[in-house]
């Protein structure tokens, strides 16, 4: 991204603009919520430098990913010159559209989500990152094929507890999983709600 000549750019990928930066001659602002950045995360808190802007909690979003675009965000502010109160003030009131870990009930101490906007491997990863209850996750998935690789999900095996497989690449994804993680084949995505939610249990 870049806004009043100044080029932000993730830390962790960095390496994929060092041919532009050094033709450009653009000292890139940068952000990271894994190492330390211009702007980071620390201590459940946004920093810029040493400097605290706000504690995470202020924002209601959840997982890596999007601690990663609220620190993209917040430094596209700056450069723009947005006050900051005026950016925080918007935090409090921001919302994901429907269906990116989307909260839809919570009973019984189980918590269902709605990420169905997750159709390729890297965000189903990066939900999945987002949830912190080992091995507590009744995954429904399954779909379209698109023809992705969908082995890269295995790296998250831990925090999942089994799976409910529909749609037409089904069984394409229980022969990648089913070493590794418990998977249940349905006919329906109504099935695959009812198993899954017959599968959680409290936590």
């Amino acid at each position: 991204l870049t806004a009043s000549r100044n080029m932000i750019v993730n830390k962790e990928l960095l390496y994929l603009w060092r041919d532009f930066l050094s033709d450009s001659k653009q000292t890139p602002t940068l952000f990271s919520s894994a190492e330390n950045a211009d702007y980071h995360i620390r201590a459940h808190a946004v920093f810029h430098g040493d400097e605290h802007l706000f504690p995470l909690s202020a924002c209601p979003l959840q997982g890596r990913h999007n601690a990663e675009n609220l620190l993209a965000a917040v430094a596209m502010c700056a450069a723009l010159d947005v006050s900051h109160e005026a950016y925080v003030d918007g935090l409090a009131d921001f919302a994901l559209s429907e269906h990116r870990l989307e909260t839809i009930a919570e009973a019984d101490d189980v918590l269902y989500v709605n990420d169905s906007k997750s159709t390729n491997p890297d965000a189903i990863a990066a939900a999945l990152d987002a949830v912190d209850v080992p091995g507590g996750v009744c995954l429904i998935a399954g779909g379209v094929d698109k023809e992705m690789d969908f082995s890269g999900v295995l790296a998250r095996a831990d925090k999942i507890k089994c799976v409910f497989i529909v749609g037409k690449c089904r069984n394409k994804l229980v022969k990648t999983w089913e070493a590794a993680l418990h998977c249940y084949m349905c006919e329906s995505f109504e099935e695959a709600v009812h198993s899954a939610c017959d599968a959680a249990v409290r936590g």
